[in-house]
């Protein structure tokens, strides 16, 4: 009886809550779901039901691709501001040592090795800016998934249900991520509002 009920229930669904539904369908991998919401569907919310579930298929695609993109370059950057450190690093030590034998002294003229290590600085300064900016895109970029996932009722999984689990790179870039870089507002407010436009279908256009 209670069976027979819940089903007497799926006409009703509107075609939002039946994509939630399918998606959640599918990360559990419920086929029967999957079929009941499709034949439960009326002829009149039918196409609205398929063009909006392609839309959100489209948006989870869009967004994936930009957040693999963007956690790619933040692991590349977080590695390229440890080779810089290391080197300078490398080069203030054998500055050190120079002063403490005269041979590497010698060997190694402190003009130079000064110059080297005024180049290392630089050389961190930059990849520490670049580490912090794709940081703070990558935060803006997960800010903006969760916001749109929240106002409508989805988790991240959900929204990303045509890959069985996010690729091992994202959670790499989340601990190379910069801790004291807030998320960019501009990242944040440009994927949100593709996002939105895409499900809306206003925009077919990449975010990137």
């Amino acid at each position: 009886m209670k069976t027979q009920a819940i089903r007497g229930l799926y006409p009703q669904f509107t075609p939002e809550e039946r994509v939630q539904l399918f998606l959640a369908a599918t990360i559990r991998g419920d086929a029967v779901e999957i079929a009941r919401l499709g034949w439960s569907c009326s002829p009149e919310t039918v196409s609205e039901y398929t063009d909006l579930l392609d839309r959100m298929w489209h948006v989870g695609m869009l967004v994936l691709s930009q957040w693999l993109d963007v956690s790619h370059w933040v692991v590349r950057a977080r590695f390229a501001r440890e080779v810089a450190n290391r080197q300078l690093s490398v080069d203030e030590g054998l500055k050190g040592l120079a002063r403490l034998v005269p041979q590497v002294g010698t060997a190694t003229s402190a003009k130079k090795l000064k110059s080297v290590i005024r180049e290392d600085r630089a050389l961190l300064v930059r990849a520490e800016a670049r580490w912090k900016q794709l940081s703070a895109a990558w935060k803006g970029t997960e800010a903006a998934i969760r916001r749109f996932c929240t106002e409508r009722g989805l988790t991240t999984v959900q929204l990303f249900a045509m890959v069985k689990s996010l690729p091992p790179v994202i959670d790499e870039a989340r601990a190379d991520l910069a801790a004291d870089v807030p998320a960019d507002p501009q990242m944040d407010a440009m994927v949100y509002q593709a996002l939105c436009d895409i499900v809306a279908g206003r925009l077919t256009a990449a975010t990137g």
